[in-house]
């Protein structure tokens, strides 16, 4: 049984709903939770949009910062300069040995090097390789930040290679031959890289207008067709992009290495109308003969809010007949693939997990296409390899006759093409055609083999594996180009390390349990509030660029890659009406950039959606730390470009503009955060400024003269009774964001409002629970009854910064209770957002308490989150309170007792209603027996009744009562009155709900050999046991995590189960009572074996019920 995390969202939001088909016309489908428009609903019109005032930007978008120079007159000094010769390793990941093309960003500290000049790199023997650098970022005060690094080596498969980087005081003087050249007049581009020639038209771009091999002489090789690029309109209208002369061609990189040619321009018919715009990159390597293409798709009509296509195809032309075409055909289950050939061969990938393939004629079924082939027309081969082809479906390939074609977004087969997807995939996919809506784009990649003579499997493992660049943690973190990143020192923060490798591999589970692909969905993840895609919410790509660079693992790498990708295409707006939208960045929404729920909450949401403050930089979910990650460590630069457009969103319609906070404070710390992360990319003043203007309108609303918090009275889902105050974690992403600021600006203000507000902090903070309430008032005494651990990471990393640079070691305890709290209970987090919560802030939170501590206390340094160090994990559980009401909710057939402490007590069961689960039950039963098993009362009732009811009993101190509650989930209940013990029966599966964590009591009699005490979570997030001894010491634990996979949408999700927390007791602490110590996001189920199976609320109240009269 999977539910949502219980404390943070509403209990509607848990709701399984039953898809159902579209119950009007105005609706091709809509279930409980969303609604798609029909293929006739296209949507708004610019006319029905709220009309705002005149709005444009001040400048043209920044270029894509290759060869960055500096923005402030650099120090006239030449550097420090470097004298280290820093390893770069590089694994090959895919069991393919080649020359491999290696390009990675280089960070480098502030202040060292200002010139390129001196940079070398060099092989394992010191020998200088063929190399490109580029300046890609620099610090504030000019020196070189990040330099691009572009090479090729040798390497075997699944081996590994180190080189380096290093600098010397003077340029070499030597000069190499270079077989990339460039040549162009008015009409031609001709790129020539030694081993194949190309052409490229200026007029009619059609990509590869000609090609030959490394001489005119040797025969001509594959080109595109005349078309280019193909987009077919629903109406069977061809536009392409030969049609139309590109707007730009510009040459975006070029050196010895690599030459990139960048042409934008918009899509033509055969009459001159355009529709729709493209950006394709072309880049050619020194010695290759492939050409990698980077083509951007983007919806910029703005006369519906959805345009809907037929396909987006390439086209290759051989200059023969085809003779032969190889492929890997995959099975059914994508348990294995075989080699096939034929002279006409077509795949068409329909989803993530089905392929169908027709070979000269003959229909096979196939699973997960990886996506390359090797066509031969006579000796004229081509081979192409395509990146992502399952993962972002659907794709499609057919050669024949004397063409290939390249299904970008192949030609669906029919109109009813999705219909039996799950709901969160059928959005963009309407009566047989692709909708988008205006602003969204798509990046396909692929490369072509133009001699085809590259290996079929070196081809893809270029594309779909390229090496990475692994360099060393204690590199990133001297330098701290990408943060403040804490390099490993022996156990320190182990269980940090622990968590994220945990959480990333259930991550990848909820993904593929989820189908979080397609061209619109890959790099996401599925889920926020069970209905919407997340956007990535709170950056999961630079979380894990930020573990990437702490342990070089690829995975993390690859991850953060993608999901920084998806956000530059898809969530952020490329396009609208009032171009004040342009460049925002979408917050979780239905199909990525809708709404995340409908007009009368919690009803259906919708696609469609006029943009406003959801959508706009003070929407609280703007991000940009992820996106200059991914330029500053690859030189990616569709990244790069969305990156600069969300820069001017934000410093030119926004911060002018922004006037206050809201209810919700990390409106304005996100947009700072982003703000600040541009900054770190392309140190623009204009940048730090508007940051500046957002943190003085942040400053000037914060209450001093109530505690500092910005107190204002709290919306009901803050607080039902809606007193004045605030969440600590909303404050605490306001707070990471002017401290960023602070530390760039050094501006006082700021600084006093940091001491104030992590004033306001530590009063909320609950040293037994180590953790803050979701809300306080200005006292901080909670306003809230939960305690979400999994939101700490949030609220301390100001509060370490402001501990670090005034010395407060409290302040930096305070910090490190929090981590323990977290990383020892919480074993793992995979839904992206919780995961995400917990990632963002704390690599930066840990730098400050390895240096802090390792000033401070050197002697606790080393342990810091480790295994071995469990003093605060013990302290935290032994503080977890042992009273207030235990309510029980299942099994179905619940049981409990209570005894007598005098002679007679009036007490009641207490029902009520509880979750959203649903039942078939018709009835529910309630049983009271006494010692002699005579029922005293009998109560039938229904599963949505909210019940008191009160009852007598009498006897003598110790009668023991027996009550039994058939029941379903549906309602939870406990017992209440004075003269009274209780224990609940912990023998089949005792559900107890919304435990939070509680210290319960139970008895280990004389000779007790074993105690098993078996949990599951029941909601997503963490749950978890301990045993305590009499002694008053931990002597179990155990942790784990509930994934929590959305059960609307099916898909298995591998369960982790941690198995019993088994002890054997020495025999000096039996006959004696023990604790169990519980916690969970929700409920938890609990069994216990090996002592009597009961659990009491407190040692006082403990029986044993098998015993009468009952005893302590």
């Amino acid at each position: 049984m999977i539910l949502s995390r219980a404390p943070l969202v509403l209990s509607f939001l848990v709701a399984c709903a039953l898809i159902v088909d579209a119950q009007d016309d105005a609706y091709r489908f809509q279930n409980e939770w969303v609604k798609y428009e029909s293929s006739d609903n296209l949507g708004l019109t610019a006319d029905k949009l709220e009309k705002t005032a005149p709005f444009s930007f001040p400048r043209p978008r920044p270029a894509v910062p290759f060869g960055i120079e500096p923005f402030a007159d650099p120090t006239p000094e030449k550097g420090a300069g470097l004298t280290d010769r820093v390893p770069v390793t590089f694994t090959e990941e895919s069991g393919v040995g080649r020359e491999a093309s290696v390009r990675f960003g280089f960070p480098l500290p502030k202040g060292a090097i200002f010139e390129k000049a001196g940079a070398r790199f060099s092989d394992a023997k010191g020998s200088p390789l063929p190399a490109q650098f580029t300046v890609t970022s620099r610090w504030p005060d000019g020196s070189i930040r990040w330099l691009l690094i572009e090479s090729r080596i040798k390497i075997e498969a699944n081996e590994s290679a180190t080189s380096y980087v290093s600098f010397a005081e003077k340029a070499d003087g030597k000069s190499t031959d270079n077989t990339l050249t460039l040549s162009q007049d008015d009409k031609t581009l001709q790129i020539s890289t030694g081993a194949v020639t190309v052409t490229i038209d200026k007029t009619h771009f059609n990509l590869i207008a000609k090609a030959f091999g490394s001489s005119e002489k040797v025969p001509s090789a594959w080109k595109s067709d005349a078309s280019g690029i193909t987009l077919t309109a629903t109406d069977g209208t061809a536009y392409s992009t030969a049609a139309l002369p590109p707007e730009s061609i510009a040459v975006e990189e070029s050196g010895p290495e690599r030459i990139t040619i960048r042409v934008d321009g918009r899509y033509g018919d055969g009459s001159g109308k355009s529709f729709m715009r493209y950006t394709t990159r072309l880049t050619f390597r020194r010695a290759s003969p492939v050409v990698e293409i980077a083509h951007t798709h983007i919806n910029d009509d703005l006369s519906h809010e959805f345009t809907d296509i037929a396909s987006l195809d390439l086209n290759l032309q051989a200059p023969d007949t085809i003779t032969q075409v190889l492929a890997n055909l995959p099975t059914a289950d994508d348990k294995g693939a075989r080699l096939v050939s034929g002279r006409e061969l077509s795949v068409f990938q329909s989803s993530d997990s089905h392929s169908s393939w027709t070979i000269d004629g003959q229909t096979k079924p196939g699973g997960r296409t990886s996506g390359s082939w090797l066509v031969s027309a006579g000796d004229a081969r081509v081979g192409v390899a395509i990146l992502d082809f399952w993962e972002r479906w659907p794709k499609g390939f057919s050669a024949g006759e004397n063409r290939a074609r390249i299904g970008l977004l192949p030609k669906l087969p029919g109109p009813t093409f999705g219909d039996d997807l799950p709901y969160h995939l059928k959005f963009p996919f309407v009566s047989g055609n692709y909708r988008f809506k205006w602003g969204m784009s798509t990046t396909e990649r692929l490369a072509i083999d133009l001699s085809g003579k590259v290996p079929r499997k070196a081809l893809l493992a270029e594309i779909q594996s390229p090496l990475v660049a692994i360099i060393p943690a204690g590199w990133y973190a001297s330098t701290r180009a990408l943060g403040d990143i804490p390099a490993p020192q022996g156990a320190q923060f182990e269980l940090w390390d622990e968590f994220v490798s945990r959480s990333y591999e259930q991550h990848m589970d909820l993904a593929r349990a989820q189908r979080e692909y397609g061209f619109f969905n890959y790099g996401d993840w599925f889920g926020e509030r069970k209905r919407n895609w997340g956007n990535n919410e709170y950056d999961l790509a630079h979380c894990f660029f930020q573990q990437f660079a702490r342990t070089g693992n690829t995975d993390y790498f690859r991850l953060a890659l993608r999901a920084a990708r998806h956000q530059a295409d898809v969530d952020i707006v490329h396009a609208y009406p009032d171009p004040r939208y342009v460049g925002a960045n979408h917050q979780h929404s239905i199909g990525h950039t809708g709404v995340w729920e409908g007009p009368n909450r919690p009803k259906q949401a919708t696609w469609s959606h006029a943009y406003d403050e959801h959508t706009d930089g003070t929407n609280g979910h703007t991000w940009a730390d992820g996106m200059s990650d991914a330029w500053c460590l690859t030189g990616d630069p569709r990244v790069a470009e969305a990156t600069l457009e969300l820069g001017e969103h934000l410093t030119w319609a926004i911060a002018p503009s922004f006037k206050s906070l809201g209810t919700h404070e990390r409106s304005a710390g996100w947009s700072i955060k982003a703000l600040m992360g541009l900054y770190r990319l392309r140190p623009d003043p204009d940048y730090l400024k508007a940051a500046g203007q957002i943190a003085s309108v942040a400053v000037k609303s914060q209450t001093l003269d109530l505690g500092g918090a910005w107190a204002h009275k709290l919306p009901p889902d803050h607080d039902p009774l809606q007193r004045v105050g605030n969440c600590p974690f909303l404050i605490g992403i306001l707070l990471t964001a002017l401290a960023e600021y602070h530390e760039q600006s050094g501006d006082e203000t700021i600084w006093k409002s940091l001491e104030a507000s992590t004033g306001w902090l530590r009063k909320a903070w609950d040293a037994p629970r180590a953790s803050w309430p979701y809300s306080a008032d200005t006292e901080g005494k909670p306003t809230s009854p939960f305690y979400p651990a999994h939101l700490n990471p949030l609220v301390v990393n100001a509060i370490a910064y402001v501990a670090e640079k005034a010395g407060h070691r409290a302040d930096m305890d305070m910090v490190l209770k929090s981590m323990v709290r977290d990383f020892a209970f919480i074993d793992r987090e995979g839904f992206g957002k919780e995961l995400a919560e917990q990632m963002n802030f704390t690599p930066d939170t840990l730098g400050r308490m390895s240096r802090f501590y390792g000033r401070n206390d050197p002697q606790a340094a080393p342990l810091l989150l480790s295994k071995a160090e469990t003093r605060l994990r013990d302290e935290i559980t032994l503080d977890f309170p042992s009273s207030g009401d235990l309510w029980q909710r299942g099994p179905r057939d619940q049981s409990a007792a209570l005894a007598l402490t005098s002679d007679a007590a009036h007490p009641s069961v207490i029902r009520k209603p509880y979750g959203s689960a649903r039942t078939d039950a018709q009835k529910s039963h309630l049983t009271v027996t006494n010692a002699s098993g005579v029922t005293i009362l009998e109560r039938e009732f229904s599963p949505g009744e909210k019940l008191d009811i009160p009852f007598e009993i009498s006897g003598k101190a110790g009668d023991v009562f027996r009550i039994r509650m058939q029941d379903s989930i549906t309602g939870a209940w406990r017992i209440a009155g004075e003269n009274i013990r209780t224990v609940l029966d912990a023998r089949s599966k005792l559900h107890l709900a919304g435990i939070g964590q509680r210290r319960l009591s139970f008895f280990v009699p004389a000779g007790t050999a074993s105690i098993a005490i078996s949990v599951a979570g029941i909601h997503q997030g963490e749950y978890g046991c301990a045993l305590i001894s009499p002694d008053g010491r931990v002597r179990a634990f155990l942790r784990a995590s509930n994934a929590g996979a959305d059960p609307m949408i099916g898909g298995a999700l591998p369960q982790y189960s941690p198995g019993p927390l088994s002890y054997a007791p020495d025999q000096s602490q039996t006959n004696a009572m023990w604790e169990l110590a519980l916690w969970a996001a929700g409920d938890i189920i609990c069994d216990i074996q090996g002592v009597p199976p009961y659990l009491a609320p407190n040692p006082e109240n403990w029986f044993n019920p098998e015993v009468s009269p009952a005893t302590p």
